[in-house]
């Protein structure tokens, strides 16, 4: 990935206001359907590839050519925003694991696991809630491997589309206060 382009408020970018277009190679600017990303520095944030031209035809871009070495540090400072159809589910809760009496989930009785992505199974601060349908209750978030690590769960294959009807029958716990709050 290199920098061919930025936006800023003065002759020179800087690096912590300016917008920088970044693209694969130099080859992606001559392709009708090159894709590029744009890299907002006074937002923190890179946004998904979008076609290179789309995003030069929006606002005053200047070629970039200081160095390329800065890159890696830019992008160690900001986030990372997801595309779109993506961003919009990334808030869905799922559920991913189930504890029953019997070998299938059953919807009165059994323990579901509840996570906002299947990516917060692999980050080590991954937040999960648990929905225990026998007492009704939908417990607040918690760390997914400290939950995952308190009991038999198995992983849940049966349909999403359940959740929003049991999330209705049941009572939402509030968050343990924290530690010097009362």
């Amino acid at each position: 990935m290199i920098i061919v382009a930025h936006r800023s408020s003065g002759d020179a970018p800087d690096s912590n206001r300016s917008t920088f277009l970044l693209v694969k190679t130099r080859h992606a600017l001559q392709r009708s359907d090159g894709k590029g990303q744009v890299l907002c520095m006074s937002e923190r944030v890179v946004y998904p590839e979008r076609n290179v031209h789309s995003i030069l035809a929006r606002g005053s871009w200047k070629d970039y050519t200081g160095p390329q070495d800065v890159l890696p540090g830019l992008l160690a400072q900001v986030a990372h925003r997801l595309p779109a159809s993506e961003d919009a589910n990334r808030d869905r809760m799922i559920i991913i694991a189930h504890r029953s009496a019997g070998d299938e989930p059953d919807f009165n009785d059994s323990s579901f696991l509840l996570v906002k992505t299947r990516h917060a199974l692999r980050q080590d601060r991954g937040q999960a809630q648990v929905l225990d349908m026998a007492e009704k209750i939908l417990y607040p978030e918690f760390n997914v491997h400290s939950i995952l690590a308190r009991g038999y769960w198995e992983s849940y294959t049966g349909p999403q589309n359940v959740l929003p009807g049991l999330l209705k029958q049941v009572e939402r716990r509030p968050p343990l206060p924290t530690k010097g709050h009362s």
